[in-house]
């Protein structure tokens, strides 16, 4: 939800913001239904808590790029092209730390 509250508060907005999480459910309802687990990473234990231990970590990075990423707007809004300079640095190395904490490729 912190990467929803960047969504503009109009109807496009909201249908798109459903239309997302409509999406997410379905996807996850269909990978449970393929492997067939009734939770993600039933049966995968060493793999949950290794999950479990980078959460905190993830969850820190996510919230600074929702605060980069709210920065941006406004600096965009206010055409100041210096500011999106260091605002665009700093949202790819929270990607980038992202991407390491989920053992992504980033």
């Amino acid at each position: 939800d912190w990467y929803a509250d960047l969504v503009p508060d109009t109807k496009a907005g909201r249908h798109v913001g459903q239309m997302l999480k409509d999406d997410m459910k379905l996807t996850q309802q269909v990978i449970l239904k393929i492997i067939e687990r009734d939770t993600l990473l039933d049966g995968a234990g060493w793999l949950r808590r290794a999950v479990e231990a980078r959460d905190p970590y993830v969850d820190v990075l996510n919230l600074i790029q929702v605060e980069l990423m709210g920065r941006r707007a406004k600096s965009i809004a206010d055409q100041d092209a210096e500011a999106l300079i260091h605002l665009d640095r700093a949202l790819r190395q929270t990607v980038q730390g992202i991407a390491a904490g989920l053992r992504g490729t980033g």
